[in-house]
């Protein structure tokens, strides 16, 4: 499980490991594991069996298509995958049946990915407590007391506890980084509109997001590759840090709502890492943005938008969604035009006020969420987004990475310039193997 995409793919280049007994393993994780974890809503494994055979012959016959051939990945439940329920975590969807694969899954076959299934997520993902409105709590593998985050808390359970190597996810105001962070892995969301989202469920038109968790960064953009169809070799990517330049909202980040203790202690110790690394650390004070009100104002911007897409079903049969999710989508039908546009008028200044910052450095640094994942039983506080927020604002990337440090996981959040992947990936990667290097000594 300590192998990456890049080592798996040298194996089965070298026919030391057949892509078939290796999809057997991640099958057997999942029939051992998912009662428990409730990650997989849904699995296919005879296409996957079918398609691990075709990479086998491939590689077989010299014939690879590339670093995510026989690589098993799965995708969240608002993702189209042909003959598999498009459920979007909505129970009155459940038998709306893919007739084709989306976008995002159509690029993964023809990169030769192995696609298991669809992954547990919030109603809707208009949500971050990692909690099914179908199955229940998607629990976390680092301790299973404890939340897995969400909306794509599924994949990042899934992936934490080794029953795919990557997944996918989509990500409005952190769905992708807060459950990477809880659980203890690499969350990307790339710059809005970089990857293709036809074929998916939305949950926001102006603030969705679609891309991978992974166990490292270098995985993360393997797969960003594969979704983009552009070449990827990991070892032309830069791995120095060195003279790179590093905004840090501290003041923002002391005053966030429930900020704990834990987490300002890890972040401080990265800080001195990345200093270490040649990182020049730069506090920067963001006088004129509250960052409580641009969060919520971004948050009811996705939720008229959600409210939208599904209000006539909502209309027609209430019945099909949860009661909360009911309530909370009518009251986004509520909002009058020009409540809407004062919304998206704070949603944009906030963005240009951030954006000013990555303009002037190489990237910014937040912890990902201000507290550990909670207990599974306790509320999610609306304060979990606020600094995934930042990014979502920006419209530009970000990748979460785990401090690592003991306990529950936590996570260090990176957000570069727009189109700026590569860079947030760098960054991500010279943290990941200083980390490394720290716990061998």
């Amino acid at each position: 499980m300590t192998d990456d995409i890049a080592r798996i793919h040298g194996a089965f280049k070298k026919l030391d490991l057949c892509p078939v007994a290796f999809l057997d393993q991640h099958i057997a994780r999942i029939d051992a594991q998912n009662a428990a974890l409730n990650a997989f809503a849904e699995t296919d494994f005879a296409t996957a069996q079918l398609a691990a055979e075709q990479s086998k012959a491939r590689y077989i016959s010299g014939a690879s298509l590339g670093p995510l051939d026989g690589i098993p990945i799965a995708v969240k439940a608002n993702m189209g995958m042909r003959g598999m329920a498009l459920s979007a975590g909505i129970k009155g969807r459940q038998n709306i049946i893919a007739k084709d694969d989306c976008f995002a899954v159509k690029r993964l076959r023809a990169a030769g990915a192995i696609l298991l299934g669809t992954t547990t997520m919030d109603e809707g993902a208009m949500g971050a407590a990692g909690i099914s409105a179908i199955s229940g709590p998607i629990k976390n593998p680092t301790s299973l007391g404890h939340s897995a985050g969400g909306s794509s808390g599924g994949s990042a359970s899934a992936v934490a506890a080794g029953m795919c190597m990557a997944a996918l996810g989509t990500d409005m105001l952190g769905s992708i980084r807060i459950p990477a962070s809880f659980c203890g892995v690499v969350g990307l969301k790339p710059s809005k509109n970089l990857v293709n989202m036809d074929g998916i469920v939305p949950s926001s038109f102006t603030l969705d997001t679609l891309g991978p968790i992974a166990r490292c960064a270098g995985d993360a953009f393997a797969v960003l590759a594969a979704l983009l169809s552009i070449p990827y070799d990991p070892a032309k990517m830069a791995n120095s840090i060195s003279g790179m330049s590093f905004a840090v909202p501290q003041q923002l980040i002391e005053a966030t709502p429930n900020i704990s203790a834990e987490i300002l202690a890890a972040f401080a110790e990265n800080l001195e890492l990345i200093k270490s690394l040649g990182g020049k650390i730069k506090n920067i004070t963001w006088a004129e943005l509250d960052m409580n009100i641009a969060r919520k104002s971004a948050f009811l911007v996705g939720l008229t938008e959600t409210a939208e897409y599904h209000g006539s079903q909502i209309n027609a049969a209430p019945e099909g969604f949860s009661p909360g999710f009911v309530k909370l989508l009518k009251y986004g039908m509520g909002l009058r035009d020009q409540e809407k546009l004062k919304l998206a008028s704070t949603v944009a200044r906030a963005g240009d006020l951030i954006g000013e910052s990555l303009s002037l450095h190489d990237a910014i640094l937040t912890p990902t969420t201000p507290f550990p994942a909670h207990k599974n039983e306790a509320r999610q506080l609306d304060s979990v987004a606020h600094f995934t927020a930042l990014a979502s604002l920006t419209a530009t990337p970000a990748i979460s990475v785990p401090m690592h440090i003991s306990g529950l996981p936590l996570g260090l959040q990176i957000i570069t310039d727009t189109l700026e992947e590569r860079k947030a990936v760098t960054i991500a990667q010279a943290i990941e193997q200083a980390q490394v290097s720290l716990r061998s000594k």
